[in-house]
């Protein structure tokens, strides 16, 4: 929440000394997603590797009100929805998921998972695929609509 309140601040700041808002929140949008790309990579703890895809996913929705624009608005709105789902069904998975009775928290844990749980040794992956907007997977339409709202707004943009 102080994060928020911060941003909120900082863009009323901005904006009463006439610096232009979408920009400033697609530098932020652009940091964001680039922070939770990078620091996910080499994470074993589940966790851990959904916070770093949290901050990440929240730069790729920033991006919809960076445009400026009422598509921009509702790119983001279908793109909180998606990933919002999404990662309701990544943390069911997870809890649900135990190894010798205990919950397993780190991804060496899954090994066999598929002898001891199948049920959850395919729902997994087809959530977990689905995060990143691979274009065989759910998350391509909320990124097409994102991308279609950036590209009108660079249409109408000077």
């Amino acid at each position: 929440m102080a994060a928020v309140a911060c941003c909120g601040v900082l863009l009323t700041a901005c904006s009463a000394r006439g610096y232009q808002v979408e920009t400033i929140i697609l530098v932020v949008a652009v940091a964001s997603t680039r922070l939770g790309s990078v620091s996910a990579l080499g994470q074993t703890d589940f966790q851990r590797l959904l916070s770093y895809s949290f901050i990440g996913h929240v730069g790729c929705a920033l991006r919809g009100r960076a445009a400026g624009t009422q598509a921009g608005i509702q790119g983001m709105l279908v793109y909180l929805a998606y990933y919002l789902v999404t990662n309701l069904g990544m943390f069911a998975c997870i809890a649900a998921m135990r190894r010798d009775g205990e919950r397993v928290v780190d991804m060496r844990q899954l090994a066999g998972l598929s002898r001891t749980q199948p049920d959850l040794a395919l729902a997994f992956p087809a959530i977990t695929l689905s995060l990143p907007e691979l274009p065989a997977a759910d998350g391509i339409f909320a990124r097409a609509t994102q991308a279609t709202a950036d590209m009108q707004a660079q249409a109408v943009s000077p």
